[in-house]
């Protein structure tokens, strides 16, 4: 089963993170991106989210910006972007607040424009002075100097030049010992040793196995105990929590997952298990909501080019680091047929997918119906893939189908001359086309489709009781369940003319040193009673709905460890007629974060009654 999520974290990304995307829920559109390579991708602290710009899908060049947070891709409709493009120099101002973008390629044209996001649009910078328009080089931000530092890249050239941009102009420097022209080189900044690290490249035509400190005003050749080796197209990012460079993956001749971890001294080769399938012109960040990595994306093609050729499949995964094991982002759907949850994973083997899948409590999916074969054809089918794996195979007895989780074979959906077992072991099965047709195929590469069971029903509890002439209450509106994806809405009535906020947390037992419920006639509010923590929030916004009338809405990410945690919600507001301000509170509300009601419509949920005199539980 997933393993519960820490409830300081919980509040963290539930209640924090995500508030800072769903402040403009107006622009945002929920989903995740699509297969790409060579995307843009960084994570702006000041709004604890990672934005990903562009990139590229076989010849089909991106110009779309997401935002992740909390195990949530957020696709944002900015009213200005940058044109459509790959391999762009990206990196994050701490001292500005702004992520800045330069140039990049759509193919065979190269820009040299600068671009600023400041967590709702983008604006172009026009500076007086700008690099010549290149792509594929080494961006980060020196937060010694307050300035963004970019190295090589391709343009009318392969260039050995370092630029800085410090928000209003460009500026190259003349250093007199530098890195070798090159391209397809990555770097990253580590703020605890004051350097920018670069290791690798790919100059007219070999791979380099260098690397290189930034220390502020020139470059300096180290000489570490060991390296990676010599490669190009690695993602990199620095990990506070670990204290060092991390390098994912690239192009060594042949595609890598490994991840490599640098401390200024040397290169270190970082144990793992369940690594992301090899790839190059994947991107990372470091998450500073989650405390982990996040990697994205890729491409499995395994030539190590200069830029700008692009042939082999993309990808679309997204997986988190956490210093000593990899993760893959499920994004789950619940079946409203069965009720059970299906996820897809990364491209790899049967086997592994189900050795995957049985590591988080799920089993390749089993297909028992047209019915549920038609909805997960029309839910994860994408032309972008081949097939991908069910759970039947016939690997332990030649011939006799059976089902990942022991069923055994009933519904079947063969295409016509399957199962052929052409060329011998093809023992596992995929649906391969639109029409949901199943085919046998060998232990071969493909993303897998993974079922986990029907999670608790989204539900929510009020208890204890509210206070205020007429008291404040706050009951759950049934045709919103705190509900995976979805937003829980709960009403409050009784609201007196005033402020009005709610305060939102993972506690209903104790917060700050006190014991919860707490009566706080000592702090000037008689009759009332605090019931839950505020860690998460203590002036969540409240919407008026109409007469003495509010609703306290909640948006729940799409994250599997969410799943039978509780959220506690209380509303607090002024009361009327009073010479001196007095605070009113509701009673508490428990929302228990699950599914919704399997065969049951959008706008359905559950909803129970607690004794009031009961504490309720802890999450």
């Amino acid at each position: 089963m997933v393993s519960p999520m820490p409830p300081t974290r919980l509040a963290l990304a539930l209640l924090v993170g995500c508030s800072l995307l769903t402040s403009v829920a107006a622009q945002l559109q929920v989903s995740w991106p699509s297969e790409r390579r060579g995307n843009a991708f960084v994570h702006d602290a000041e709004r604890g989210v990672s934005l990903l710009f562009g990139g590229v899908a076989g010849t089909t060049f991106l110009g779309d910006t997401w935002e992740y947070c909390c195990g949530t891709w957020v696709r944002r409709s900015p009213t200005h972007k940058p044109r459509a493009r790959a391999e762009a120099y990206v990196a994050y101002d701490s001292r500005r607040g702004r992520v800045v973008l330069f140039g990049g390629h759509s193919g065979a044209h190269r820009f040299g424009d600068t671009w600023e996001w400041d967590g709702q649009d983008w604006r172009e910078v026009r500076p007086p002075t700008a690099p010549s328009p290149r792509t594929s080089g080494c961006a980060f931000f020196d937060e010694a100097i307050g300035k963004l530092v970019i190295f090589g890249g391709s343009g009318d050239r392969v260039f050995d030049e370092t630029w800085l941009f410090d928000g209003a102009d460009w500026s190259e420097v003349e250093t007199e010992v530098q890195p070798s022209p090159r391209s397809a080189c990555r770097g990253a900044y580590d703020p605890i040793r004051q350097i920018g690290v670069l290791h690798g490249g790919f100059p007219n035509g070999s791979l380099l196995n260098d690397t290189w400190e930034w220390h502020g005003k020139g470059w300096r050749r180290a000489n570490p105990l060991a390296t990676p080796g010599p490669r190009a197209d690695v993602a990199t990012t620095f990990d506070p929590v670990l204290g060092v460079v991390l390098l994912f993956g690239g192009n060594s001749y042949s595609l890598n997952n490994d991840i490599w971890a640098y401390d200024a001294t040397s290169w270190v080769r970082l144990p793992t298990s369940a690594a992301p399938f090899p790839r190059q012109y994947a991107s990372m960040a470091f998450d500073t909501v989650e405390q982990r990595c996040v990697l994205f994306g890729g491409s499995t093609d395994d030539k190590p080019r200069e830029c700008c050729e692009f042939t082999g499949p993309a990808l679309c995964d997204t997986w988190t680091f956490d210093g000593w094991q990899w993760q893959p982002k499920w994004f789950s759907v619940t079946s409203p047929r069965n009720g059970r949850r299906y996820a897809m994973t990364p491209p790899m083997t049967w086997t592994d997918a189900q050795q995957l899948a049985q590591r988080h409590g799920g089993q390749l999916a089993t297909v028992r119906s047209a019915e549920e074969n038609a909805w997960l054809v029309q839910n994860f089918y994408s032309p972008a893939f081949r097939m991908f794996w069910i759970g039947l195979s016939d690997a332990a007895e030649e011939g006799r189908w059976t089902w990942a989780d022991g069923e055994p074979s009933g519904f079947t959906n063969w295409s016509s001359g399957q199962p052929n077992d052409a060329g011998g072991g093809q023992d596992y099965v995929g649906i391969w086309n639109a029409a949901g047709e199943w085919a046998d195929e060998q232990n071969a590469v493909h993303p897998a489709l993974v079922e986990f069971p029907g999670g608790p029903i989204g539900s929510t509890a009020p208890y204890g009781t509210g206070c205020g002439s007429p008291a404040l209450t706050l009951r759950a509106d049934p045709a919103s369940p705190p509900a995976l994806g979805g937003t829980a809405n709960a009403l409050l009535r009784g609201v007196p003319q005033g402020p009005c906020a709610a305060g939102i947390g993972v506690e209903a037992d104790h917060w700050a040193g006190f014991a919860l419920p707490l009566e706080l006639s000592a702090f000037g509010a008689a009759g009332c009673t605090l019931y839950t923590s505020a860690d998460a929030s203590a002036c969540w916004p409240v919407v008026a709905a109409g007469p003495k009338t509010a609703t306290v809405s909640l948006p729940i990410p799409r994250a599997l460890p969410l799943l039978g945690q509780s959220v506690f919600v209380q509303a607090w507001s002024l009361a009327a007629n009073q010479a001196k301000p007095t605070v009113i509170t509701s009673n508490g509300l428990e929302c228990v974060l699950g599914t919704r009601s399997p065969g049951a419509s959008k706008t359905t949920g559950t909803s129970a009654t607690r004794n009031p005199t009961s504490p309720p539980r802890s999450p």
